[in-house]
C-alpha cells in the first residue's frame, strides 16, 4: 500500500479534493460563470474513488466494486448536471454569487467537504488491507444498488425537470 501522509488516506483526499475544486473556481471566478461548478463536484467523486483505490494497491472485489458504483453513479451525476445546465443556460442558485469571489470560494469549499465526508466510507474501504469474507449486508447492498441504482436520484432529477416546465407532478410522500 502507498503511504501518502497518513495510511487512511483521508488528508491526501482532503488535499486532492481542495484542489480539484480550486482548479474549477478559478477559471470560473475569473470568467464568472458557472457552468463547472457541478462538473467539480461530480467528477470530484470519480476521482476520489479511483485514487484511493490505486493508492491501496489491493484490488479485492469489493474495493472494486465500491469504486465502480461511486464512479457510475458521479459520471451519471455529471452527465444529468451538464445537460441541466447547457438546457437552462445558468443557474439561479448563482445568482448574486458570481460577481463576489468570497462567496463563490465559498460555494466550491462547501462542495468540496460534501465529497469529502460522502466519500469517507470509500475512502476507508479502499486504504484498508483486510479483506473479509462477503456477508449479507454486501450482497444487500449490491442488490439495492443493483435495482435502485441511481432511480431514486434519477426521480428527483425527472420531478425537477417536469416542474420547471410546468407539469403538475404528484410524490407519493406528499
Amino acid at each position: 500500500m502507498i503511504i501518502i501522509i497518513d495510511d487512511g488516506f483521508l488528508t491526501i483526499c482532503l488535499i486532492v479534493s481542495i484542489v480539484y475544486q480550486l482548479l474549477f473556481y478559478l477559471p470560473a471566478a475569473i470568467c464568472k460563470f458557472d457552468k463547472v461548478t457541478d462538473l467539480a463536484y461530480g467528477s470530484n467523486f470519480v476521482l476520489v474513488a479511483i485514487l484511493t483505490l490505486i493508492f491501496g494497491e489491493t484490488f479485492f472485489v469489493r474495493k472494486i466494486i465500491a469504486t465502480v458504483a461511486v464512479s457510475v453513479w458521479g459520471l451519471r451525476l455529471i452527465g444529468y448536471l451538464f445537460y441541466r445546465i447547457t438546457k437552462i443556460g445558468r443557474d439561479e442558485r448563482f445568482d448574486g454569487t458570481r460577481d463576489k469571489p468570497i462567496r463563490f470560494f465559498i460555494w466550491f469549499m462547501l462542495q468540496f467537504i460534501g465529497v469529502w465526508l460522502i466519500s469517507l466510507p470509500l475512502i476507508l474501504l479502499n486504504s484498508s488491507q483486510i479483506n473479509p469474507h462477503f456477508q449479507w449486508n454486501d450482497y444487500f447492498g449490491w442488490t439495492l444498488w443493483l435495482i435502485c441504482g441511481g432511480k431514486v436520484h434519477e426521480s428527483g432529477h425527472v420531478k425537477e425537470e417536469k416542474e420547471a416546465s410546468g407539469f403538475e407532478v404528484h410524490c407519493l410522500c406528499s
